[in-house]
């Protein structure tokens, strides 16, 4: 049986363990300013010389999810030298590697946690490629990212059914959590299809990929997290609105307002799902490192693209929710990566939530358009 665990992954997790002992959810690295001159002072911090690093404590490494997502607001925010150089250092090493990852560890080696293939890695990075529109950094690894689209489709998709293959756990947004054909990943998907075709691959993949995700997960009043269940979650739902896959206004504000009455926006967003109880089966490393890591803790990463995705059609609530975010910035003076229900830094007996994330580039993107 596969390892969760990869042995590269094994001296970051001992990276994050003694930063830890000298943090303690409390001692982070205090940043002057306003809320927008600390997240500008943070992303100083994490650009390298190289690439941007994900954030100043935890991850000093490039990962493909969170820098990608952030893509849009530091192209905004004028950082298209060090994206650049970011795509360039990333696709240097996973060429190497010979496949697309996770992250790429302080060794400069990509591997992926838990040690699954990530579906939405491999989309993220064709959609940074696709932003970005350097035609010759696509070009001198065309061969190597057209491999990587045929092993996407070999490895995710169900060739009958054209859906993410059933009972198979990948890495994804809550990759802790073990879903069956979960909707995040069938979002990555369509995701791939529309970049991988915009920048000219042969993609193997005939069906309409957002008719079947509306098909089979929308169930009236918002998607449901996996093909086993009707479960209500986060992520499920805000993606496929953000990431502009689906344009649908009417959805959009149904799929909101359920949020809403689940209460995955209070006290502030985003909670992946509204209980602890409800979280479902999660891998014994959640269980015995951070319990409770993606069930009913307060996510920024997928919160700041919940409200701008909700400030297509509610702007005054966006400005109100980003208003939070201001004050959490500005009470510890750096972007933390995740908080208790009770508004406080995550902290478990052998981890404290993060700082300085990368994810503040969005923050200031929408303070300075909202």
């Amino acid at each position: 049986m596969k390892s969760l665990i990869s042995w590269a992954v094994i001296p970051e997790g001992l990276h994050m363990f003694m930063r830890h002992q000298r943090v303690r959810g409390k001692y982070f690295k205090r940043y002057s300013g306003n809320a927008k001159k600390i997240s500008m002072s943070i992303l100083s911090d994490l650009w390298n010389g190289s690439f941007m690093k994900t954030s100043t404590g935890h991850y000093p490494v490039f990962f493909s999810r969170d820098f990608s997502m952030m893509m849009p607001s530091l192209l905004a925010l004028g950082m298209k030298k060090q994206i650049r150089s970011s795509l360039a250092y990333a696709l240097y090493h996973y060429h190497r590697k010979g496949a697309i990852t996770t992250f790429i560890t302080r060794k400069n080696i990509p591997t992926n946690f838990p040690n699954v293939y990530s579906p939405d890695s491999v989309a993220y990075m064709f959609y940074s490629l696709r932003l970005l529109g350097d035609k010759k950094l696509v070009d001198k690894y065309r061969v190597f990212l057209q491999q990587e689209v045929h092993k996407f489709f070999s490895i995710v998709v169900d060739k009958k059914t054209h859906l993410v293959k059933r009972k198979k756990h990948f890495g994804g947004m809550r990759d802790h959590a073990k879903r069956d054909a979960s909707c995040y990943d069938m979002t990555m998907l369509a995701l791939l299809v529309r970049e991988a075709k915009t920048l000219g691959f042969i993609v193997p993949y005939k069906k309409d990929p957002l008719k079947l995700l509306v098909k089979n997960y929308w169930n009236g009043s918002y998607f449901r997290d996996d093909l086993s269940s009707l479960q209500l979650t986060a992520d499920a739902n805000i993606y496929p609105f953000w990431l502009g896959l689906l344009k649908d206004k009417k959805l959009l504000r149904t799929m909101l307002s359920s949020l809403h009455k689940e209460c995955l926006d209070s006290p502030f967003p985003v909670r992946y799902v509204k209980d602890e109880r409800e979280k479902g089966d999660m891998i014994f490393l959640e269980k015995l490192f951070v319990p409770n890591w993606e069930g009913d803790g307060i996510w920024p990463m997928s919160a700041l693209p919940y409200i701008q995705t909700l400030a297509m059609v509610n702007k005054a609530q966006a400005k109100k929710h980003l208003a939070q975010y201001t004050s959490l910035i500005e009470k510890y003076a750096t972007f933390i990566e995740v908080y208790t229900i009770k508004g406080t830094p995550y902290k478990s007996f052998f981890y404290s939530a993060d700082e300085g994330m990368i994810w503040c580039a969005l923050y200031l993107h929408l303070a300075n358009t909202l």
